[in-house]
C-alpha cells in the first residue's frame, strides 16, 4: 500500500480534491476538443456511419488515467451529443453512451439504447445525466465499473449505410468519487 501522504500530494497536482480518509472525487471534461463553432459551442470531429445497423464509437475517453488507482463510491455524468442524418429524413438512429473499467473490462450502458426514428439532416442534442453509488446493499462494489481508471464512450448505429452523423459536445463531464488503493 502507497503511502498517504504520497497520494494525497499527487492528488492534488492532479487537482482532485481529498474530501476526509483519503475518499476523493475528481471531475474531467474531456469531450468535445475540436474547434469552436460560430455559435461558440464546442465538439469532438463529427463522425458518420459507414455500414448499417453496425456500432461506431464516436469518442472514447480515459478517465482517470493519471489518477492513483482505486475503488469508485459513485460516478456522477452529463454527457451530451449531437446527432443527425447525412442527407435523408429516413434513417434511424441508435445510440448508447457506455463505460468500462480499463482493469475488469466490458463496456455497460450508462442508460438504456435510445432510438432516433427518421432523424433528419438537423443536428439535434440530447443530453444524459445521471448518478450512480456503486456500492451495493452489503457494502461491495458491484458490476465492471468499480475501479479507476475507466472509458466512456459514445456509440452509434444508423439502420441506413453512411447517414448516421453524431459528434460528442465540450460541455459533457464525468464526476468520481473513489478511494485510492
Amino acid at each position: 500500500m502507497a503511502n498517504f501522504e504520497s497520494i494525497e500530494t499527487k492528488l492534488k497536482e492532479l487537482n482532485a480534491t481529498v474530501i476526509r480518509g483519503g475518499l476523493t472525487e475528481f471531475i474531467v471534461r474531456p469531450f468535445g476538443k475540436g474547434d469552436l463553432t460560430l455559435t461558440g459551442a464546442q465538439y469532438c470531429a463529427e463522425k458518420t456511419t459507414t455500414t448499417a445497423n453496425v456500432d461506431i464509437d464516436i469518442e472514447v475517453v480515459t478517465v482517470g488515467k493519471n489518477m492513483p488507482p482505486g475503488k469508485i463510491i459513485e460516478i456522477e455524468f452529463a454527457l451530451t451529443g449531437s446527432f443527425a442524418a447525412a442527407s435523408t429524413a429516413t434513417a434511424d438512429l441508435i445510440y448508447q453512451w457506455q463505460a468500462k473499467s480499463l482493469k475488469t473490462g466490458a463496456w455497460k450502458g450508462l442508460h438504456t439504447a435510445v432510438t432516433l426514428a427518421d432523424i433528419n439532416t438537423t443536428n439535434l442534442e440530447y443530453t444524459y445525466s445521471g448518478r450512480y453509488a456503486l456500492v451495493d446493499k452489503d457494502g461491495r462494489l458491484p458490476g465492471d465499473l468499480m475501479t479507476v481508471p475507466l472509458q466512456v464512450k459514445l456509440i452509434l448505429q444508423c439502420n441506413e449505410a453512411n447517414e448516421g452523423q453524431a459528434k460528442t459536445k465540450n460541455s459533457s463531464f464525468v464526476s468520481v468519487l473513489y478511494l485510492p488503493d
